[in-house]
């Protein structure tokens, strides 16, 4: 029994070293973005604070439950991995986002890659942030050098292993992350636009409203579905039974939504209020206080739309 176990503790300690190797050999898939530094430099900090919003910064990289300075990191973010702690994304130079460049930040928004070459864990978005536009790449990136820094050292990610081993992500990457991709036309046309006005035409509205909820707003982030290993693994915002927290995320498929109106969708992106009266709660009444309630209307609707009809 003894040698059954030592056996056995060899083998796994020899696929874990063949696993480590292949993600250190193997380079992952990149996004091969590129934002020449004269868009970057030349981004509006005004309308990246509306970018911010959209995309839902605040909700994650502050820790409002405890009342600490906006965007100084949030609070730890609980899954079947373990515990993530969002990062601090002031320009404090020593323990936020203040040392970095312009092609850093793009580099970590597309790519998930830190300034120093560490894969970031996919609890950030950026495969969805890589199908961002360059001008509100642009804008973002002069809103967030703008912001008051902080001083505020956030905790070190709690994961279990073999999550811990973060090299172990390049691998991930290849097998179970969606690999980050250049924005596709019909989403850069409709995100390189001021936010959609109420008279837009519907492909107008369809498109912004893609744009909104796919790439900006990453919906599928937590009402899709996950496999063992992370990767999205079911149908695209089918619900989940163990999203943030644990907490049960419901289904925002079409056909889930088939007894909302279009209305009621508005009602609640303002107020968190449903159909039935039920309020929204957790982490999804963060989203409605930062990030739906701030679209502006036209904006609203072309999430309405999308939600409706596009997905």
């Amino acid at each position: 029994m003894r040698r059954f176990l030592l056996r056995l503790a060899i083998g796994f300690a020899a696929a874990g070293l063949v696993l480590l190797a292949a993600a250190l050999l193997i380079p992952p898939p990149t996004a091969d973005r590129i934002v020449d530094d004269a868009t970057i430099a030349a981004g509006d900090k005004a309308r990246g604070a509306y970018v911010a919003a959209a995309a839902g910064c605040a909700s994650c990289h502050t820790d409002a439950r405890a009342d600490l300075p906006a965007l100084s990191g949030g609070a730890a973010l609980r899954s079947p991995f373990g515990d993530f702690y969002p990062p601090n994304i002031t320009p404090d130079r020593a323990t936020g986002i203040g040392a970095w460049r312009g092609a850093d930040f793009v580099r970590a928004m597309t790519d998930g890659l830190s300034p120093a070459g560490a894969h970031y864990y996919p609890a950030f978005p950026y495969t969805h942030y890589a199908a961002m536009s360059d001008s509100d790449l642009a804008d973002l990136w002069a809103w967030l050098r703008d912001v008051p820094p902080v001083t505020r050292r956030t905790p070190p990610h709690d994961l279990s292993f073999p999550f811990s081993v973060r090299p172990l992500l390049a691998l991930w990457k290849h097998l179970s992350g969606r690999p980050p991709t250049p924005p596709a036309p019909q989403l850069a046309d409709a995100a390189a636009d001021r936010p959609a006005t109420t008279d837009a035409s519907d492909a107008v509205l369809l498109a912004r409203g893609r744009y909104l909820g796919e790439v900006l707003g990453h919906c599928a982030a937590c009402h899709t579905p996950r496999g063992l290993l992370g990767g999205y693994g079911g149908t695209a915002l089918a619900g989940t039974r163990n999203g943030p927290g644990g907490d049960p995320v419901p289904a925002i498929t079409a056909a889930a939504l088939a007894d909302w109106s279009q209305g009621d969708l508005l009602f609640f992106f303002d107020t968190g209020l449903q159909p039935d009266g039920d309020a929204a709660g957790g982490d999804m009444a963060l989203v409605i206080r930062n990030t739906l309630s701030r679209l502006s209307d036209g904006d609203q609707r072309a999430l309405a739309v999308w939600l409706k009809t596009g997905n």
